[in-house]
C-alpha cells in the first residue's frame, strides 16, 4: 500500500496521510472540543506537567470527502506507515515510518516489516525533519 504525506501551509498548517481510498488529516485544534463540522474527527491533548501543551485534531475520511487542493506532496517522504504522535516542548510531531523491509509472511496478504528508519513531520513548522536511522 502506498502512503503519501501531504502538507497544507495556509491558512493553518495540516498534515494528511493519504492512500488511493482514504485520508488521515492532522491539524491544530485550539480547544479540546473543537470539531468545526468534521464528523469523522477526534481530538486529543498532549500534556506536559499537567497543563495542555499542544492539541491535535485527527480526521479519518474517504478520499472523496476531503478537499486536498491546498495540500502539497512531500516528495522526499516514502511512507510505509506511522507510529503515532509525540510532543516535545509543546510541538507536535507525526512519526512516519519511511524505511522498512519485509521479514515474514504471516498468511496471504499479511506481512511483518522490520523498521529501518523513521522521519518526524512537525505540524507548526515548515520543514520536514531529517530521517533518523534506527539500528
Amino acid at each position: 500500500m502506498s502512503i503519501r504525506v501531504l502538507i497544507k501551509d495556509y491558512p493553518h498548517r495540516a498534515i494528511a496521510l493519504t492512500t488511493a481510498s482514504h485520508a488521515l488529516v492532522l491539524r491544530h485544534s485550539s480547544t479540546s472540543t473543537e470539531q468545526n463540522g468534521y464528523h469523522n474527527g477526534s481530538s486529543t491533548s498532549l500534556e506536559k506537567n499537567g497543563s495542555a501543551a499542544a492539541r491535535c485534531m485527527v480526521e479519518f475520511s474517504t478520499i472523496e470527502e476531503v478537499d486536498l487542493s491546498d495540500y502539497r506532496a512531500l516528495n522526499s517522504v516514502n511512507a510505509h506507515g506511522t507510529l503515532g504522535l509525540i510532543t516535545v516542548d509543546g510541538h507536535i510531531f507525526l512519526v512516519v515510518v519511511n524505511g522498512a523491509s519485509k521479514v515474514a509472511t504471516v498468511r496471504p496478504g499479511e506481512t511483518v516489516q522490520r523498521i529501518h528508519s523513521v522521519g518526524f513531520c512537525e505540524r507548526p513548522r515548515e520543514e520536514y525533519m531529517a530521517m533518523e536511522q534506527l539500528s
